[in-house]
């Protein structure tokens, strides 16, 4: 009867170790994906019109945790209004639980194909600011550029209609500077300047109004380029 007993309590550690044996491995290797990585997504409500969606298709693509471990070639989706991202295994839609650092997909926009770079970690003054994800625009040696994408909701109403719900997009877009390890919101040229004194040179060379607002997403990212160089 013990010699059964130790069969039985053998076996049973063998199996658990085969199942988690990936834990312990090298945090950069690439892992499969399983339902233990998340807990299974509810319907959300119906009754707020649009989508919180970066975009509504399923796009393969990859997920790298804080621990260092990734996930490659996996149904994603994002979540702008709530910041969560999602994924399917075997039909069944998750919300990932494990903290995730960055994570990559393509998608269209309007037909345009686009590629999603998200990451958090990064610094601020409120206490949630470290899990804040950020659109990557582009990555230098010291400054980055960063997108802050986002949905809300707000009420819509018109003439001779009952008010209704509706996600509404934002975006602010941020400097990063690894050096210093501080973050500087750009909204126009002067505040930013301030922040961060290597970009006078190259904003006074820049052509916009005279409002000293940035003209578009281009010429941040032409900025942030040059000032790395």
């Amino acid at each position: 009867m013990k010699m059964h007993l130790l069969l039985f309590c053998l076996l049973a550690i063998l199996s658990a170790s085969a199942q988690t044996g990936n834990i312990g491995a090298d945090a950069n290797k690439t892992f499969s994906i399983r339902g233990e990585y998340g807990r299974p997504l509810l319907s959300a409500a119906a009754e707020i019109k649009g989508s919180p969606l970066v975009s509504e298709n399923w796009s393969k693509g990859y997920v790298k945790f804080w621990n260092g471990r990734i996930l490659k070639d996996i149904p994603l989706r994002f979540n702008l209004f709530t910041s969560e991202l999602y994924y399917q295994l075997d039909g069944v839609d998750f919300v990932f639980v494990e903290p995730v650092g960055e994570f990559s997909f393509p998608y269209e926009d309007n037909g345009t194909s686009c590629l999603a770079f998200f990451r958090n970690g990064y610094p601020g003054t409120k206490p949630a600011s470290k899990q804040i994800f950020y659109e990557v625009l582009f990555e230098g040696n010291r400054f980055q550029l960063l997108k802050r994408n986002y949905k809300i909701i707000r009420e819509s109403s018109g003439y001779g209609r009952e008010p209704i719900k509706v996600f509404e997009p934002g975006s602010e877009w941020y400097v990063y500077d690894s050096q210093s390890k501080l973050i500087h919101l750009i909204k126009n040229r002067k505040p930013l300047t301030a922040s961060v004194p290597e970009l006078g040179v190259l904003l006074n060379r820049l052509k916009g109004n005279e409002t000293g607002k940035f003209k578009s997403e281009k010429e941040l990212i032409d900025l942030v380029i040059s000032l790395n160089q």
